[in-house]
């Protein structure tokens, strides 16, 4: 006996991340505070343009599955097209001690950039960074940071 379910509007039917993306490994845990790979590819939180099927709604699914009471919060953000390791808090007071932590400089972010093309062997790169005027859903190195 065959039988049809209607879902209400807005109800998705698979989990947010569809059926070719696979959650976020996990490279630590403990009681505080997950550390996950974010894959290039993957939008980080829901925006113009990605209402749903982003690391965000990666993290919801996660932290429903796991019985975890609060909502996901991010410390930091990596650009669609970049992969690299996220840092997500368990707990509102995990997210601010790290929060502050990252506010006073007692930890920091670092990138590691591929370059085609003639370049320096080795060397630092410091430039400082701003929102793209003509998009601003980009960044760009700014004089005016």
């Amino acid at each position: 006996m065959a039988m049809a379910v209607e879902l209400p509007p807005g109800t998705r039917s698979t989990p947010a991340w569809g059926a070719t993306v696979s959650p976020p490994r996990i490279v630590f845990e403990d009681q505080f505070l997950l550390v996950l790979v974010k894959p290039a590819g993957l939008v980080m939180h829901p925006a113009c343009g990605h209402a749903d099927g982003t690391f965000w709604d990666l993290l919801c699914e996660l932290f429903a599955a796991r019985g975890l009471p609060e909502r996901p919060r991010l410390l930091h953000r990596l650009d669609s097209a970049t992969s690299g390791l996220v840092c997500v808090p368990k707990t509102l007071p995990a997210h601010r001690r790290l929060e502050r932590s990252l506010r006073l400089g007692r930890f920091s972010k670092g990138y590691l950039g591929l370059v085609t093309g003639r370049a320096p062997a080795t060397g630092l790169l410091t430039a400082p960074l701003g929102r793209d005027l003509a998009d601003r859903r980009r960044v760009c190195v700014r004089p005016d940071g």
